[in-house]
């Protein structure tokens, strides 16, 4: 009768004897198995897409409050209160109440989620858009500058009859 240490000493001489035999075997199995695994994954994705799909909108729609409640507190560090006041006094430029989004300084938080201290106020899409492309004050001074000179010429050329 054999012990387990004399047992593992046979499994490793073995192993050392035929290292190429049982990876080139090893390999033909890890084959099989990937192709096993790819069509038993594809199948089950054509069965579960749907169900999960249907289920996630389900999801979403009977949660949307909660995740709302989720993204502004993880992306703006808000409570939702404080985005409520935010969001009641509309676009910061034109004041209205549609498409609003929180703007904030992207030279302290570069990306969408920031610190909190940031947030500078809200604005409509066209005026959070028209903003972002400006990369400072100087470059919308001038804007406004070349505006407004063409804007007095305009009313300039206007005769009264």
């Amino acid at each position: 009768m054999t012990t387990k240490a004399e047992r593992a000493a046979q499994r490793k001489k073995y192993r050392l004897a035929h290292k190429e035999e049982i990876t080139v075997a090893q390999k033909e199995y890890d084959d099989r198995r990937k192709e096993t695994k790819r069509a038993y994954d594809k199948s089950r994705r054509e069965i579960c897409r749907p169900k999960n799909a249907a289920y996630s909108r389900l999801y979403y729609a009977e949660h949307k409050d909660e995740r709302t409640a989720y993204m502004i507190s993880h992306r703006y560090k808000l409570t939702m209160d404080k985005y409520n006041i935010l969001m009641l006094g509309g676009c910061e430029v034109c004041g209205t109440l549609e498409n609003l989004n929180i703007d904030h300084d992207h030279r302290c938080c570069p990306g969408e989620v920031t610190c909190g201290k940031c947030i500078r106020g809200v604005l409509c899409g066209p005026h959070n858009r028209g903003e972002g492309l400006f990369a400072s004050i100087d470059e919308i001074t001038s804007l406004l500058a070349y505006r407004i000179k063409f804007e007095s010429a305009a009313i300039e050329d206007v005769t009264i009859v």
